[in-house]
């Protein structure tokens, strides 16, 4: 082989391995983002759960966006008239009504069961001495 044919195929190496070292490093960033992730999932899976996860819906809107919104038309107004004035009050309407109050009659024991009356003296594991009697 002759010199420029070597010098060739080296060069030709050398993107090859440029290339190679490029893939490389693209794989090991995805494994380590799929490695998190699956952390992640873990994670939610067999850890305790002290609140339920629910993942934000994308079509929801927040009261948040809407105020952004709001002011972005309007400029010039407030927030709070932006958004509109508290809706008046309606009218208030008194209702009463009498009830009967009757008067509980208390616990009743029911006739011909056999009610027992407890009475005795429970150990409680603990002598009447004091650490320092003996």
């Amino acid at each position: 082989m002759s010199y420029e044919a070597l010098l060739a195929e080296n060069t030709a190496l050398k993107d090859l391995n440029q290339q190679l070292l490029d893939k490389y490093a693209s794989m090991q960033e995805k494994v380590l983002a799929l490695q998190y992730q699956l952390d992640l999932f873990r994670k939610q899976i067999y850890n305790s759960k002290s609140e339920r996860f629910v993942p934000a819906d994308d079509r929801q809107l927040t009261i948040f966006s809407i105020l952004e919104s709001a002011c972005e038309e309007s400029p010039g107004e407030s927030p709070a008239e932006q958004v509109g004035a508290p809706a008046p009050e309606a009218e208030k309407q008194t209702i009463s009504y009498e009830r009967k109050k009757t008067r509980h009659k208390g616990r009743q024991l029911i006739e011909g069961c056999g009610h027992l009356e407890v009475r005795g003296v429970f150990d409680t594991g603990v002598s009447g001495r004091r650490s320092g009697d003996r």
